[in-house]
């Protein structure tokens, strides 16, 4: 578990995890520990008992490195619960886009987004944003630039996970949304970020999350009984 320190609000000794059903955008500039923090928040969700997909727009090392996650191809809308990886390098944005609807159709689904600014501004993916947790699609939504990327994935966050950025303009975007102190004035250690509860308005300065290789140790030993479980059934 993360280390925490209440910044301000009242039982400050309390911090609250994403849910089965909502959303967190983890934003901050490359090198910061974003990737890092959002593996640790998909470690603690219950992808043991629904489908989680990860659109992977980078290849991103970290994410491929996740053994027993399956890979996605012909734009397959995953059923049994497990860690599935879309790398869209190879589809089009409005393929993309028709997917996010379909998965908004299928329901109980969670997904975890590397770069949402990769995903364009399409109905399917904006209304996926704004209609997802009613229908129980939890969402991890990354970022560098929050001024490329639908205001949705922020006015319809319930948390937010904020490392340094650069650019004044994302960072207006981002104090928009998010109460969290101003970068400019403070400094904090590497890999470090503050953590931001909208219902509670709640503000928490959060140390480092573990290192990767525990991060993907936890995930690989929670997804092991899924991947037998597959494997005895084809045998």
């Amino acid at each position: 578990m993360a280390k925490v320190i209440p910044i301000r609000g009242e039982n400050k000794d309390k911090i609250r995890l994403p849910g089965t059903s909502d959303r967190i955008a983890i934003i901050g500039h490359t090198g910061s520990g974003k990737s890092q923090a959002a593996l640790w928040h998909l470690s603690n969700v219950n992808f043991d008992r629904m489908p989680w997909i990860i659109v992977d727009p980078k290849e991103e090392e970290k994410i491929n490195s996740i053994e027993g996650a399956t890979y996605i191809e012909n734009w397959e809308v995953p059923k049994k619960p497990g860690i599935y990886i879309l790398p869209t390098t190879r589809y089009d944005l409005n393929e993309l886009d028709e997917y996010f609807a379909a998965l908004l159709d299928r329901q109980n689904v969670g997904v975890y987004i590397d770069e949402g600014s990769e995903c364009g501004f399409g109905p399917g993916f904006e209304t996926f944003l704004t209609r997802g947790r009613s229908r129980h699609c939890p969402a991890i939504v990354l970022t560098q630039r929050p001024i490329n990327i639908s205001r949705y994935a922020f006015s319809e966050a319930q948390f937010f996970q904020c490392f340094p950025i650069t650019d004044e303009r994302d960072y207006k975007v981002l104090r928009g949304m998010a109460k969290i102190p101003n970068f400019d004035e403070v400094t904090i250690p590497q890999f470090s970020s503050f953590y931001y509860d909208v219902r509670w308005k709640r503000c928490y300065f959060m140390h480092p999350v573990p290192k990767i290789d525990a991060i993907l140790d936890r995930i690989e030993t929670r997804l092991e009984p899924l991947t037998e479980t597959r494997k005895v059934r084809y045998m």
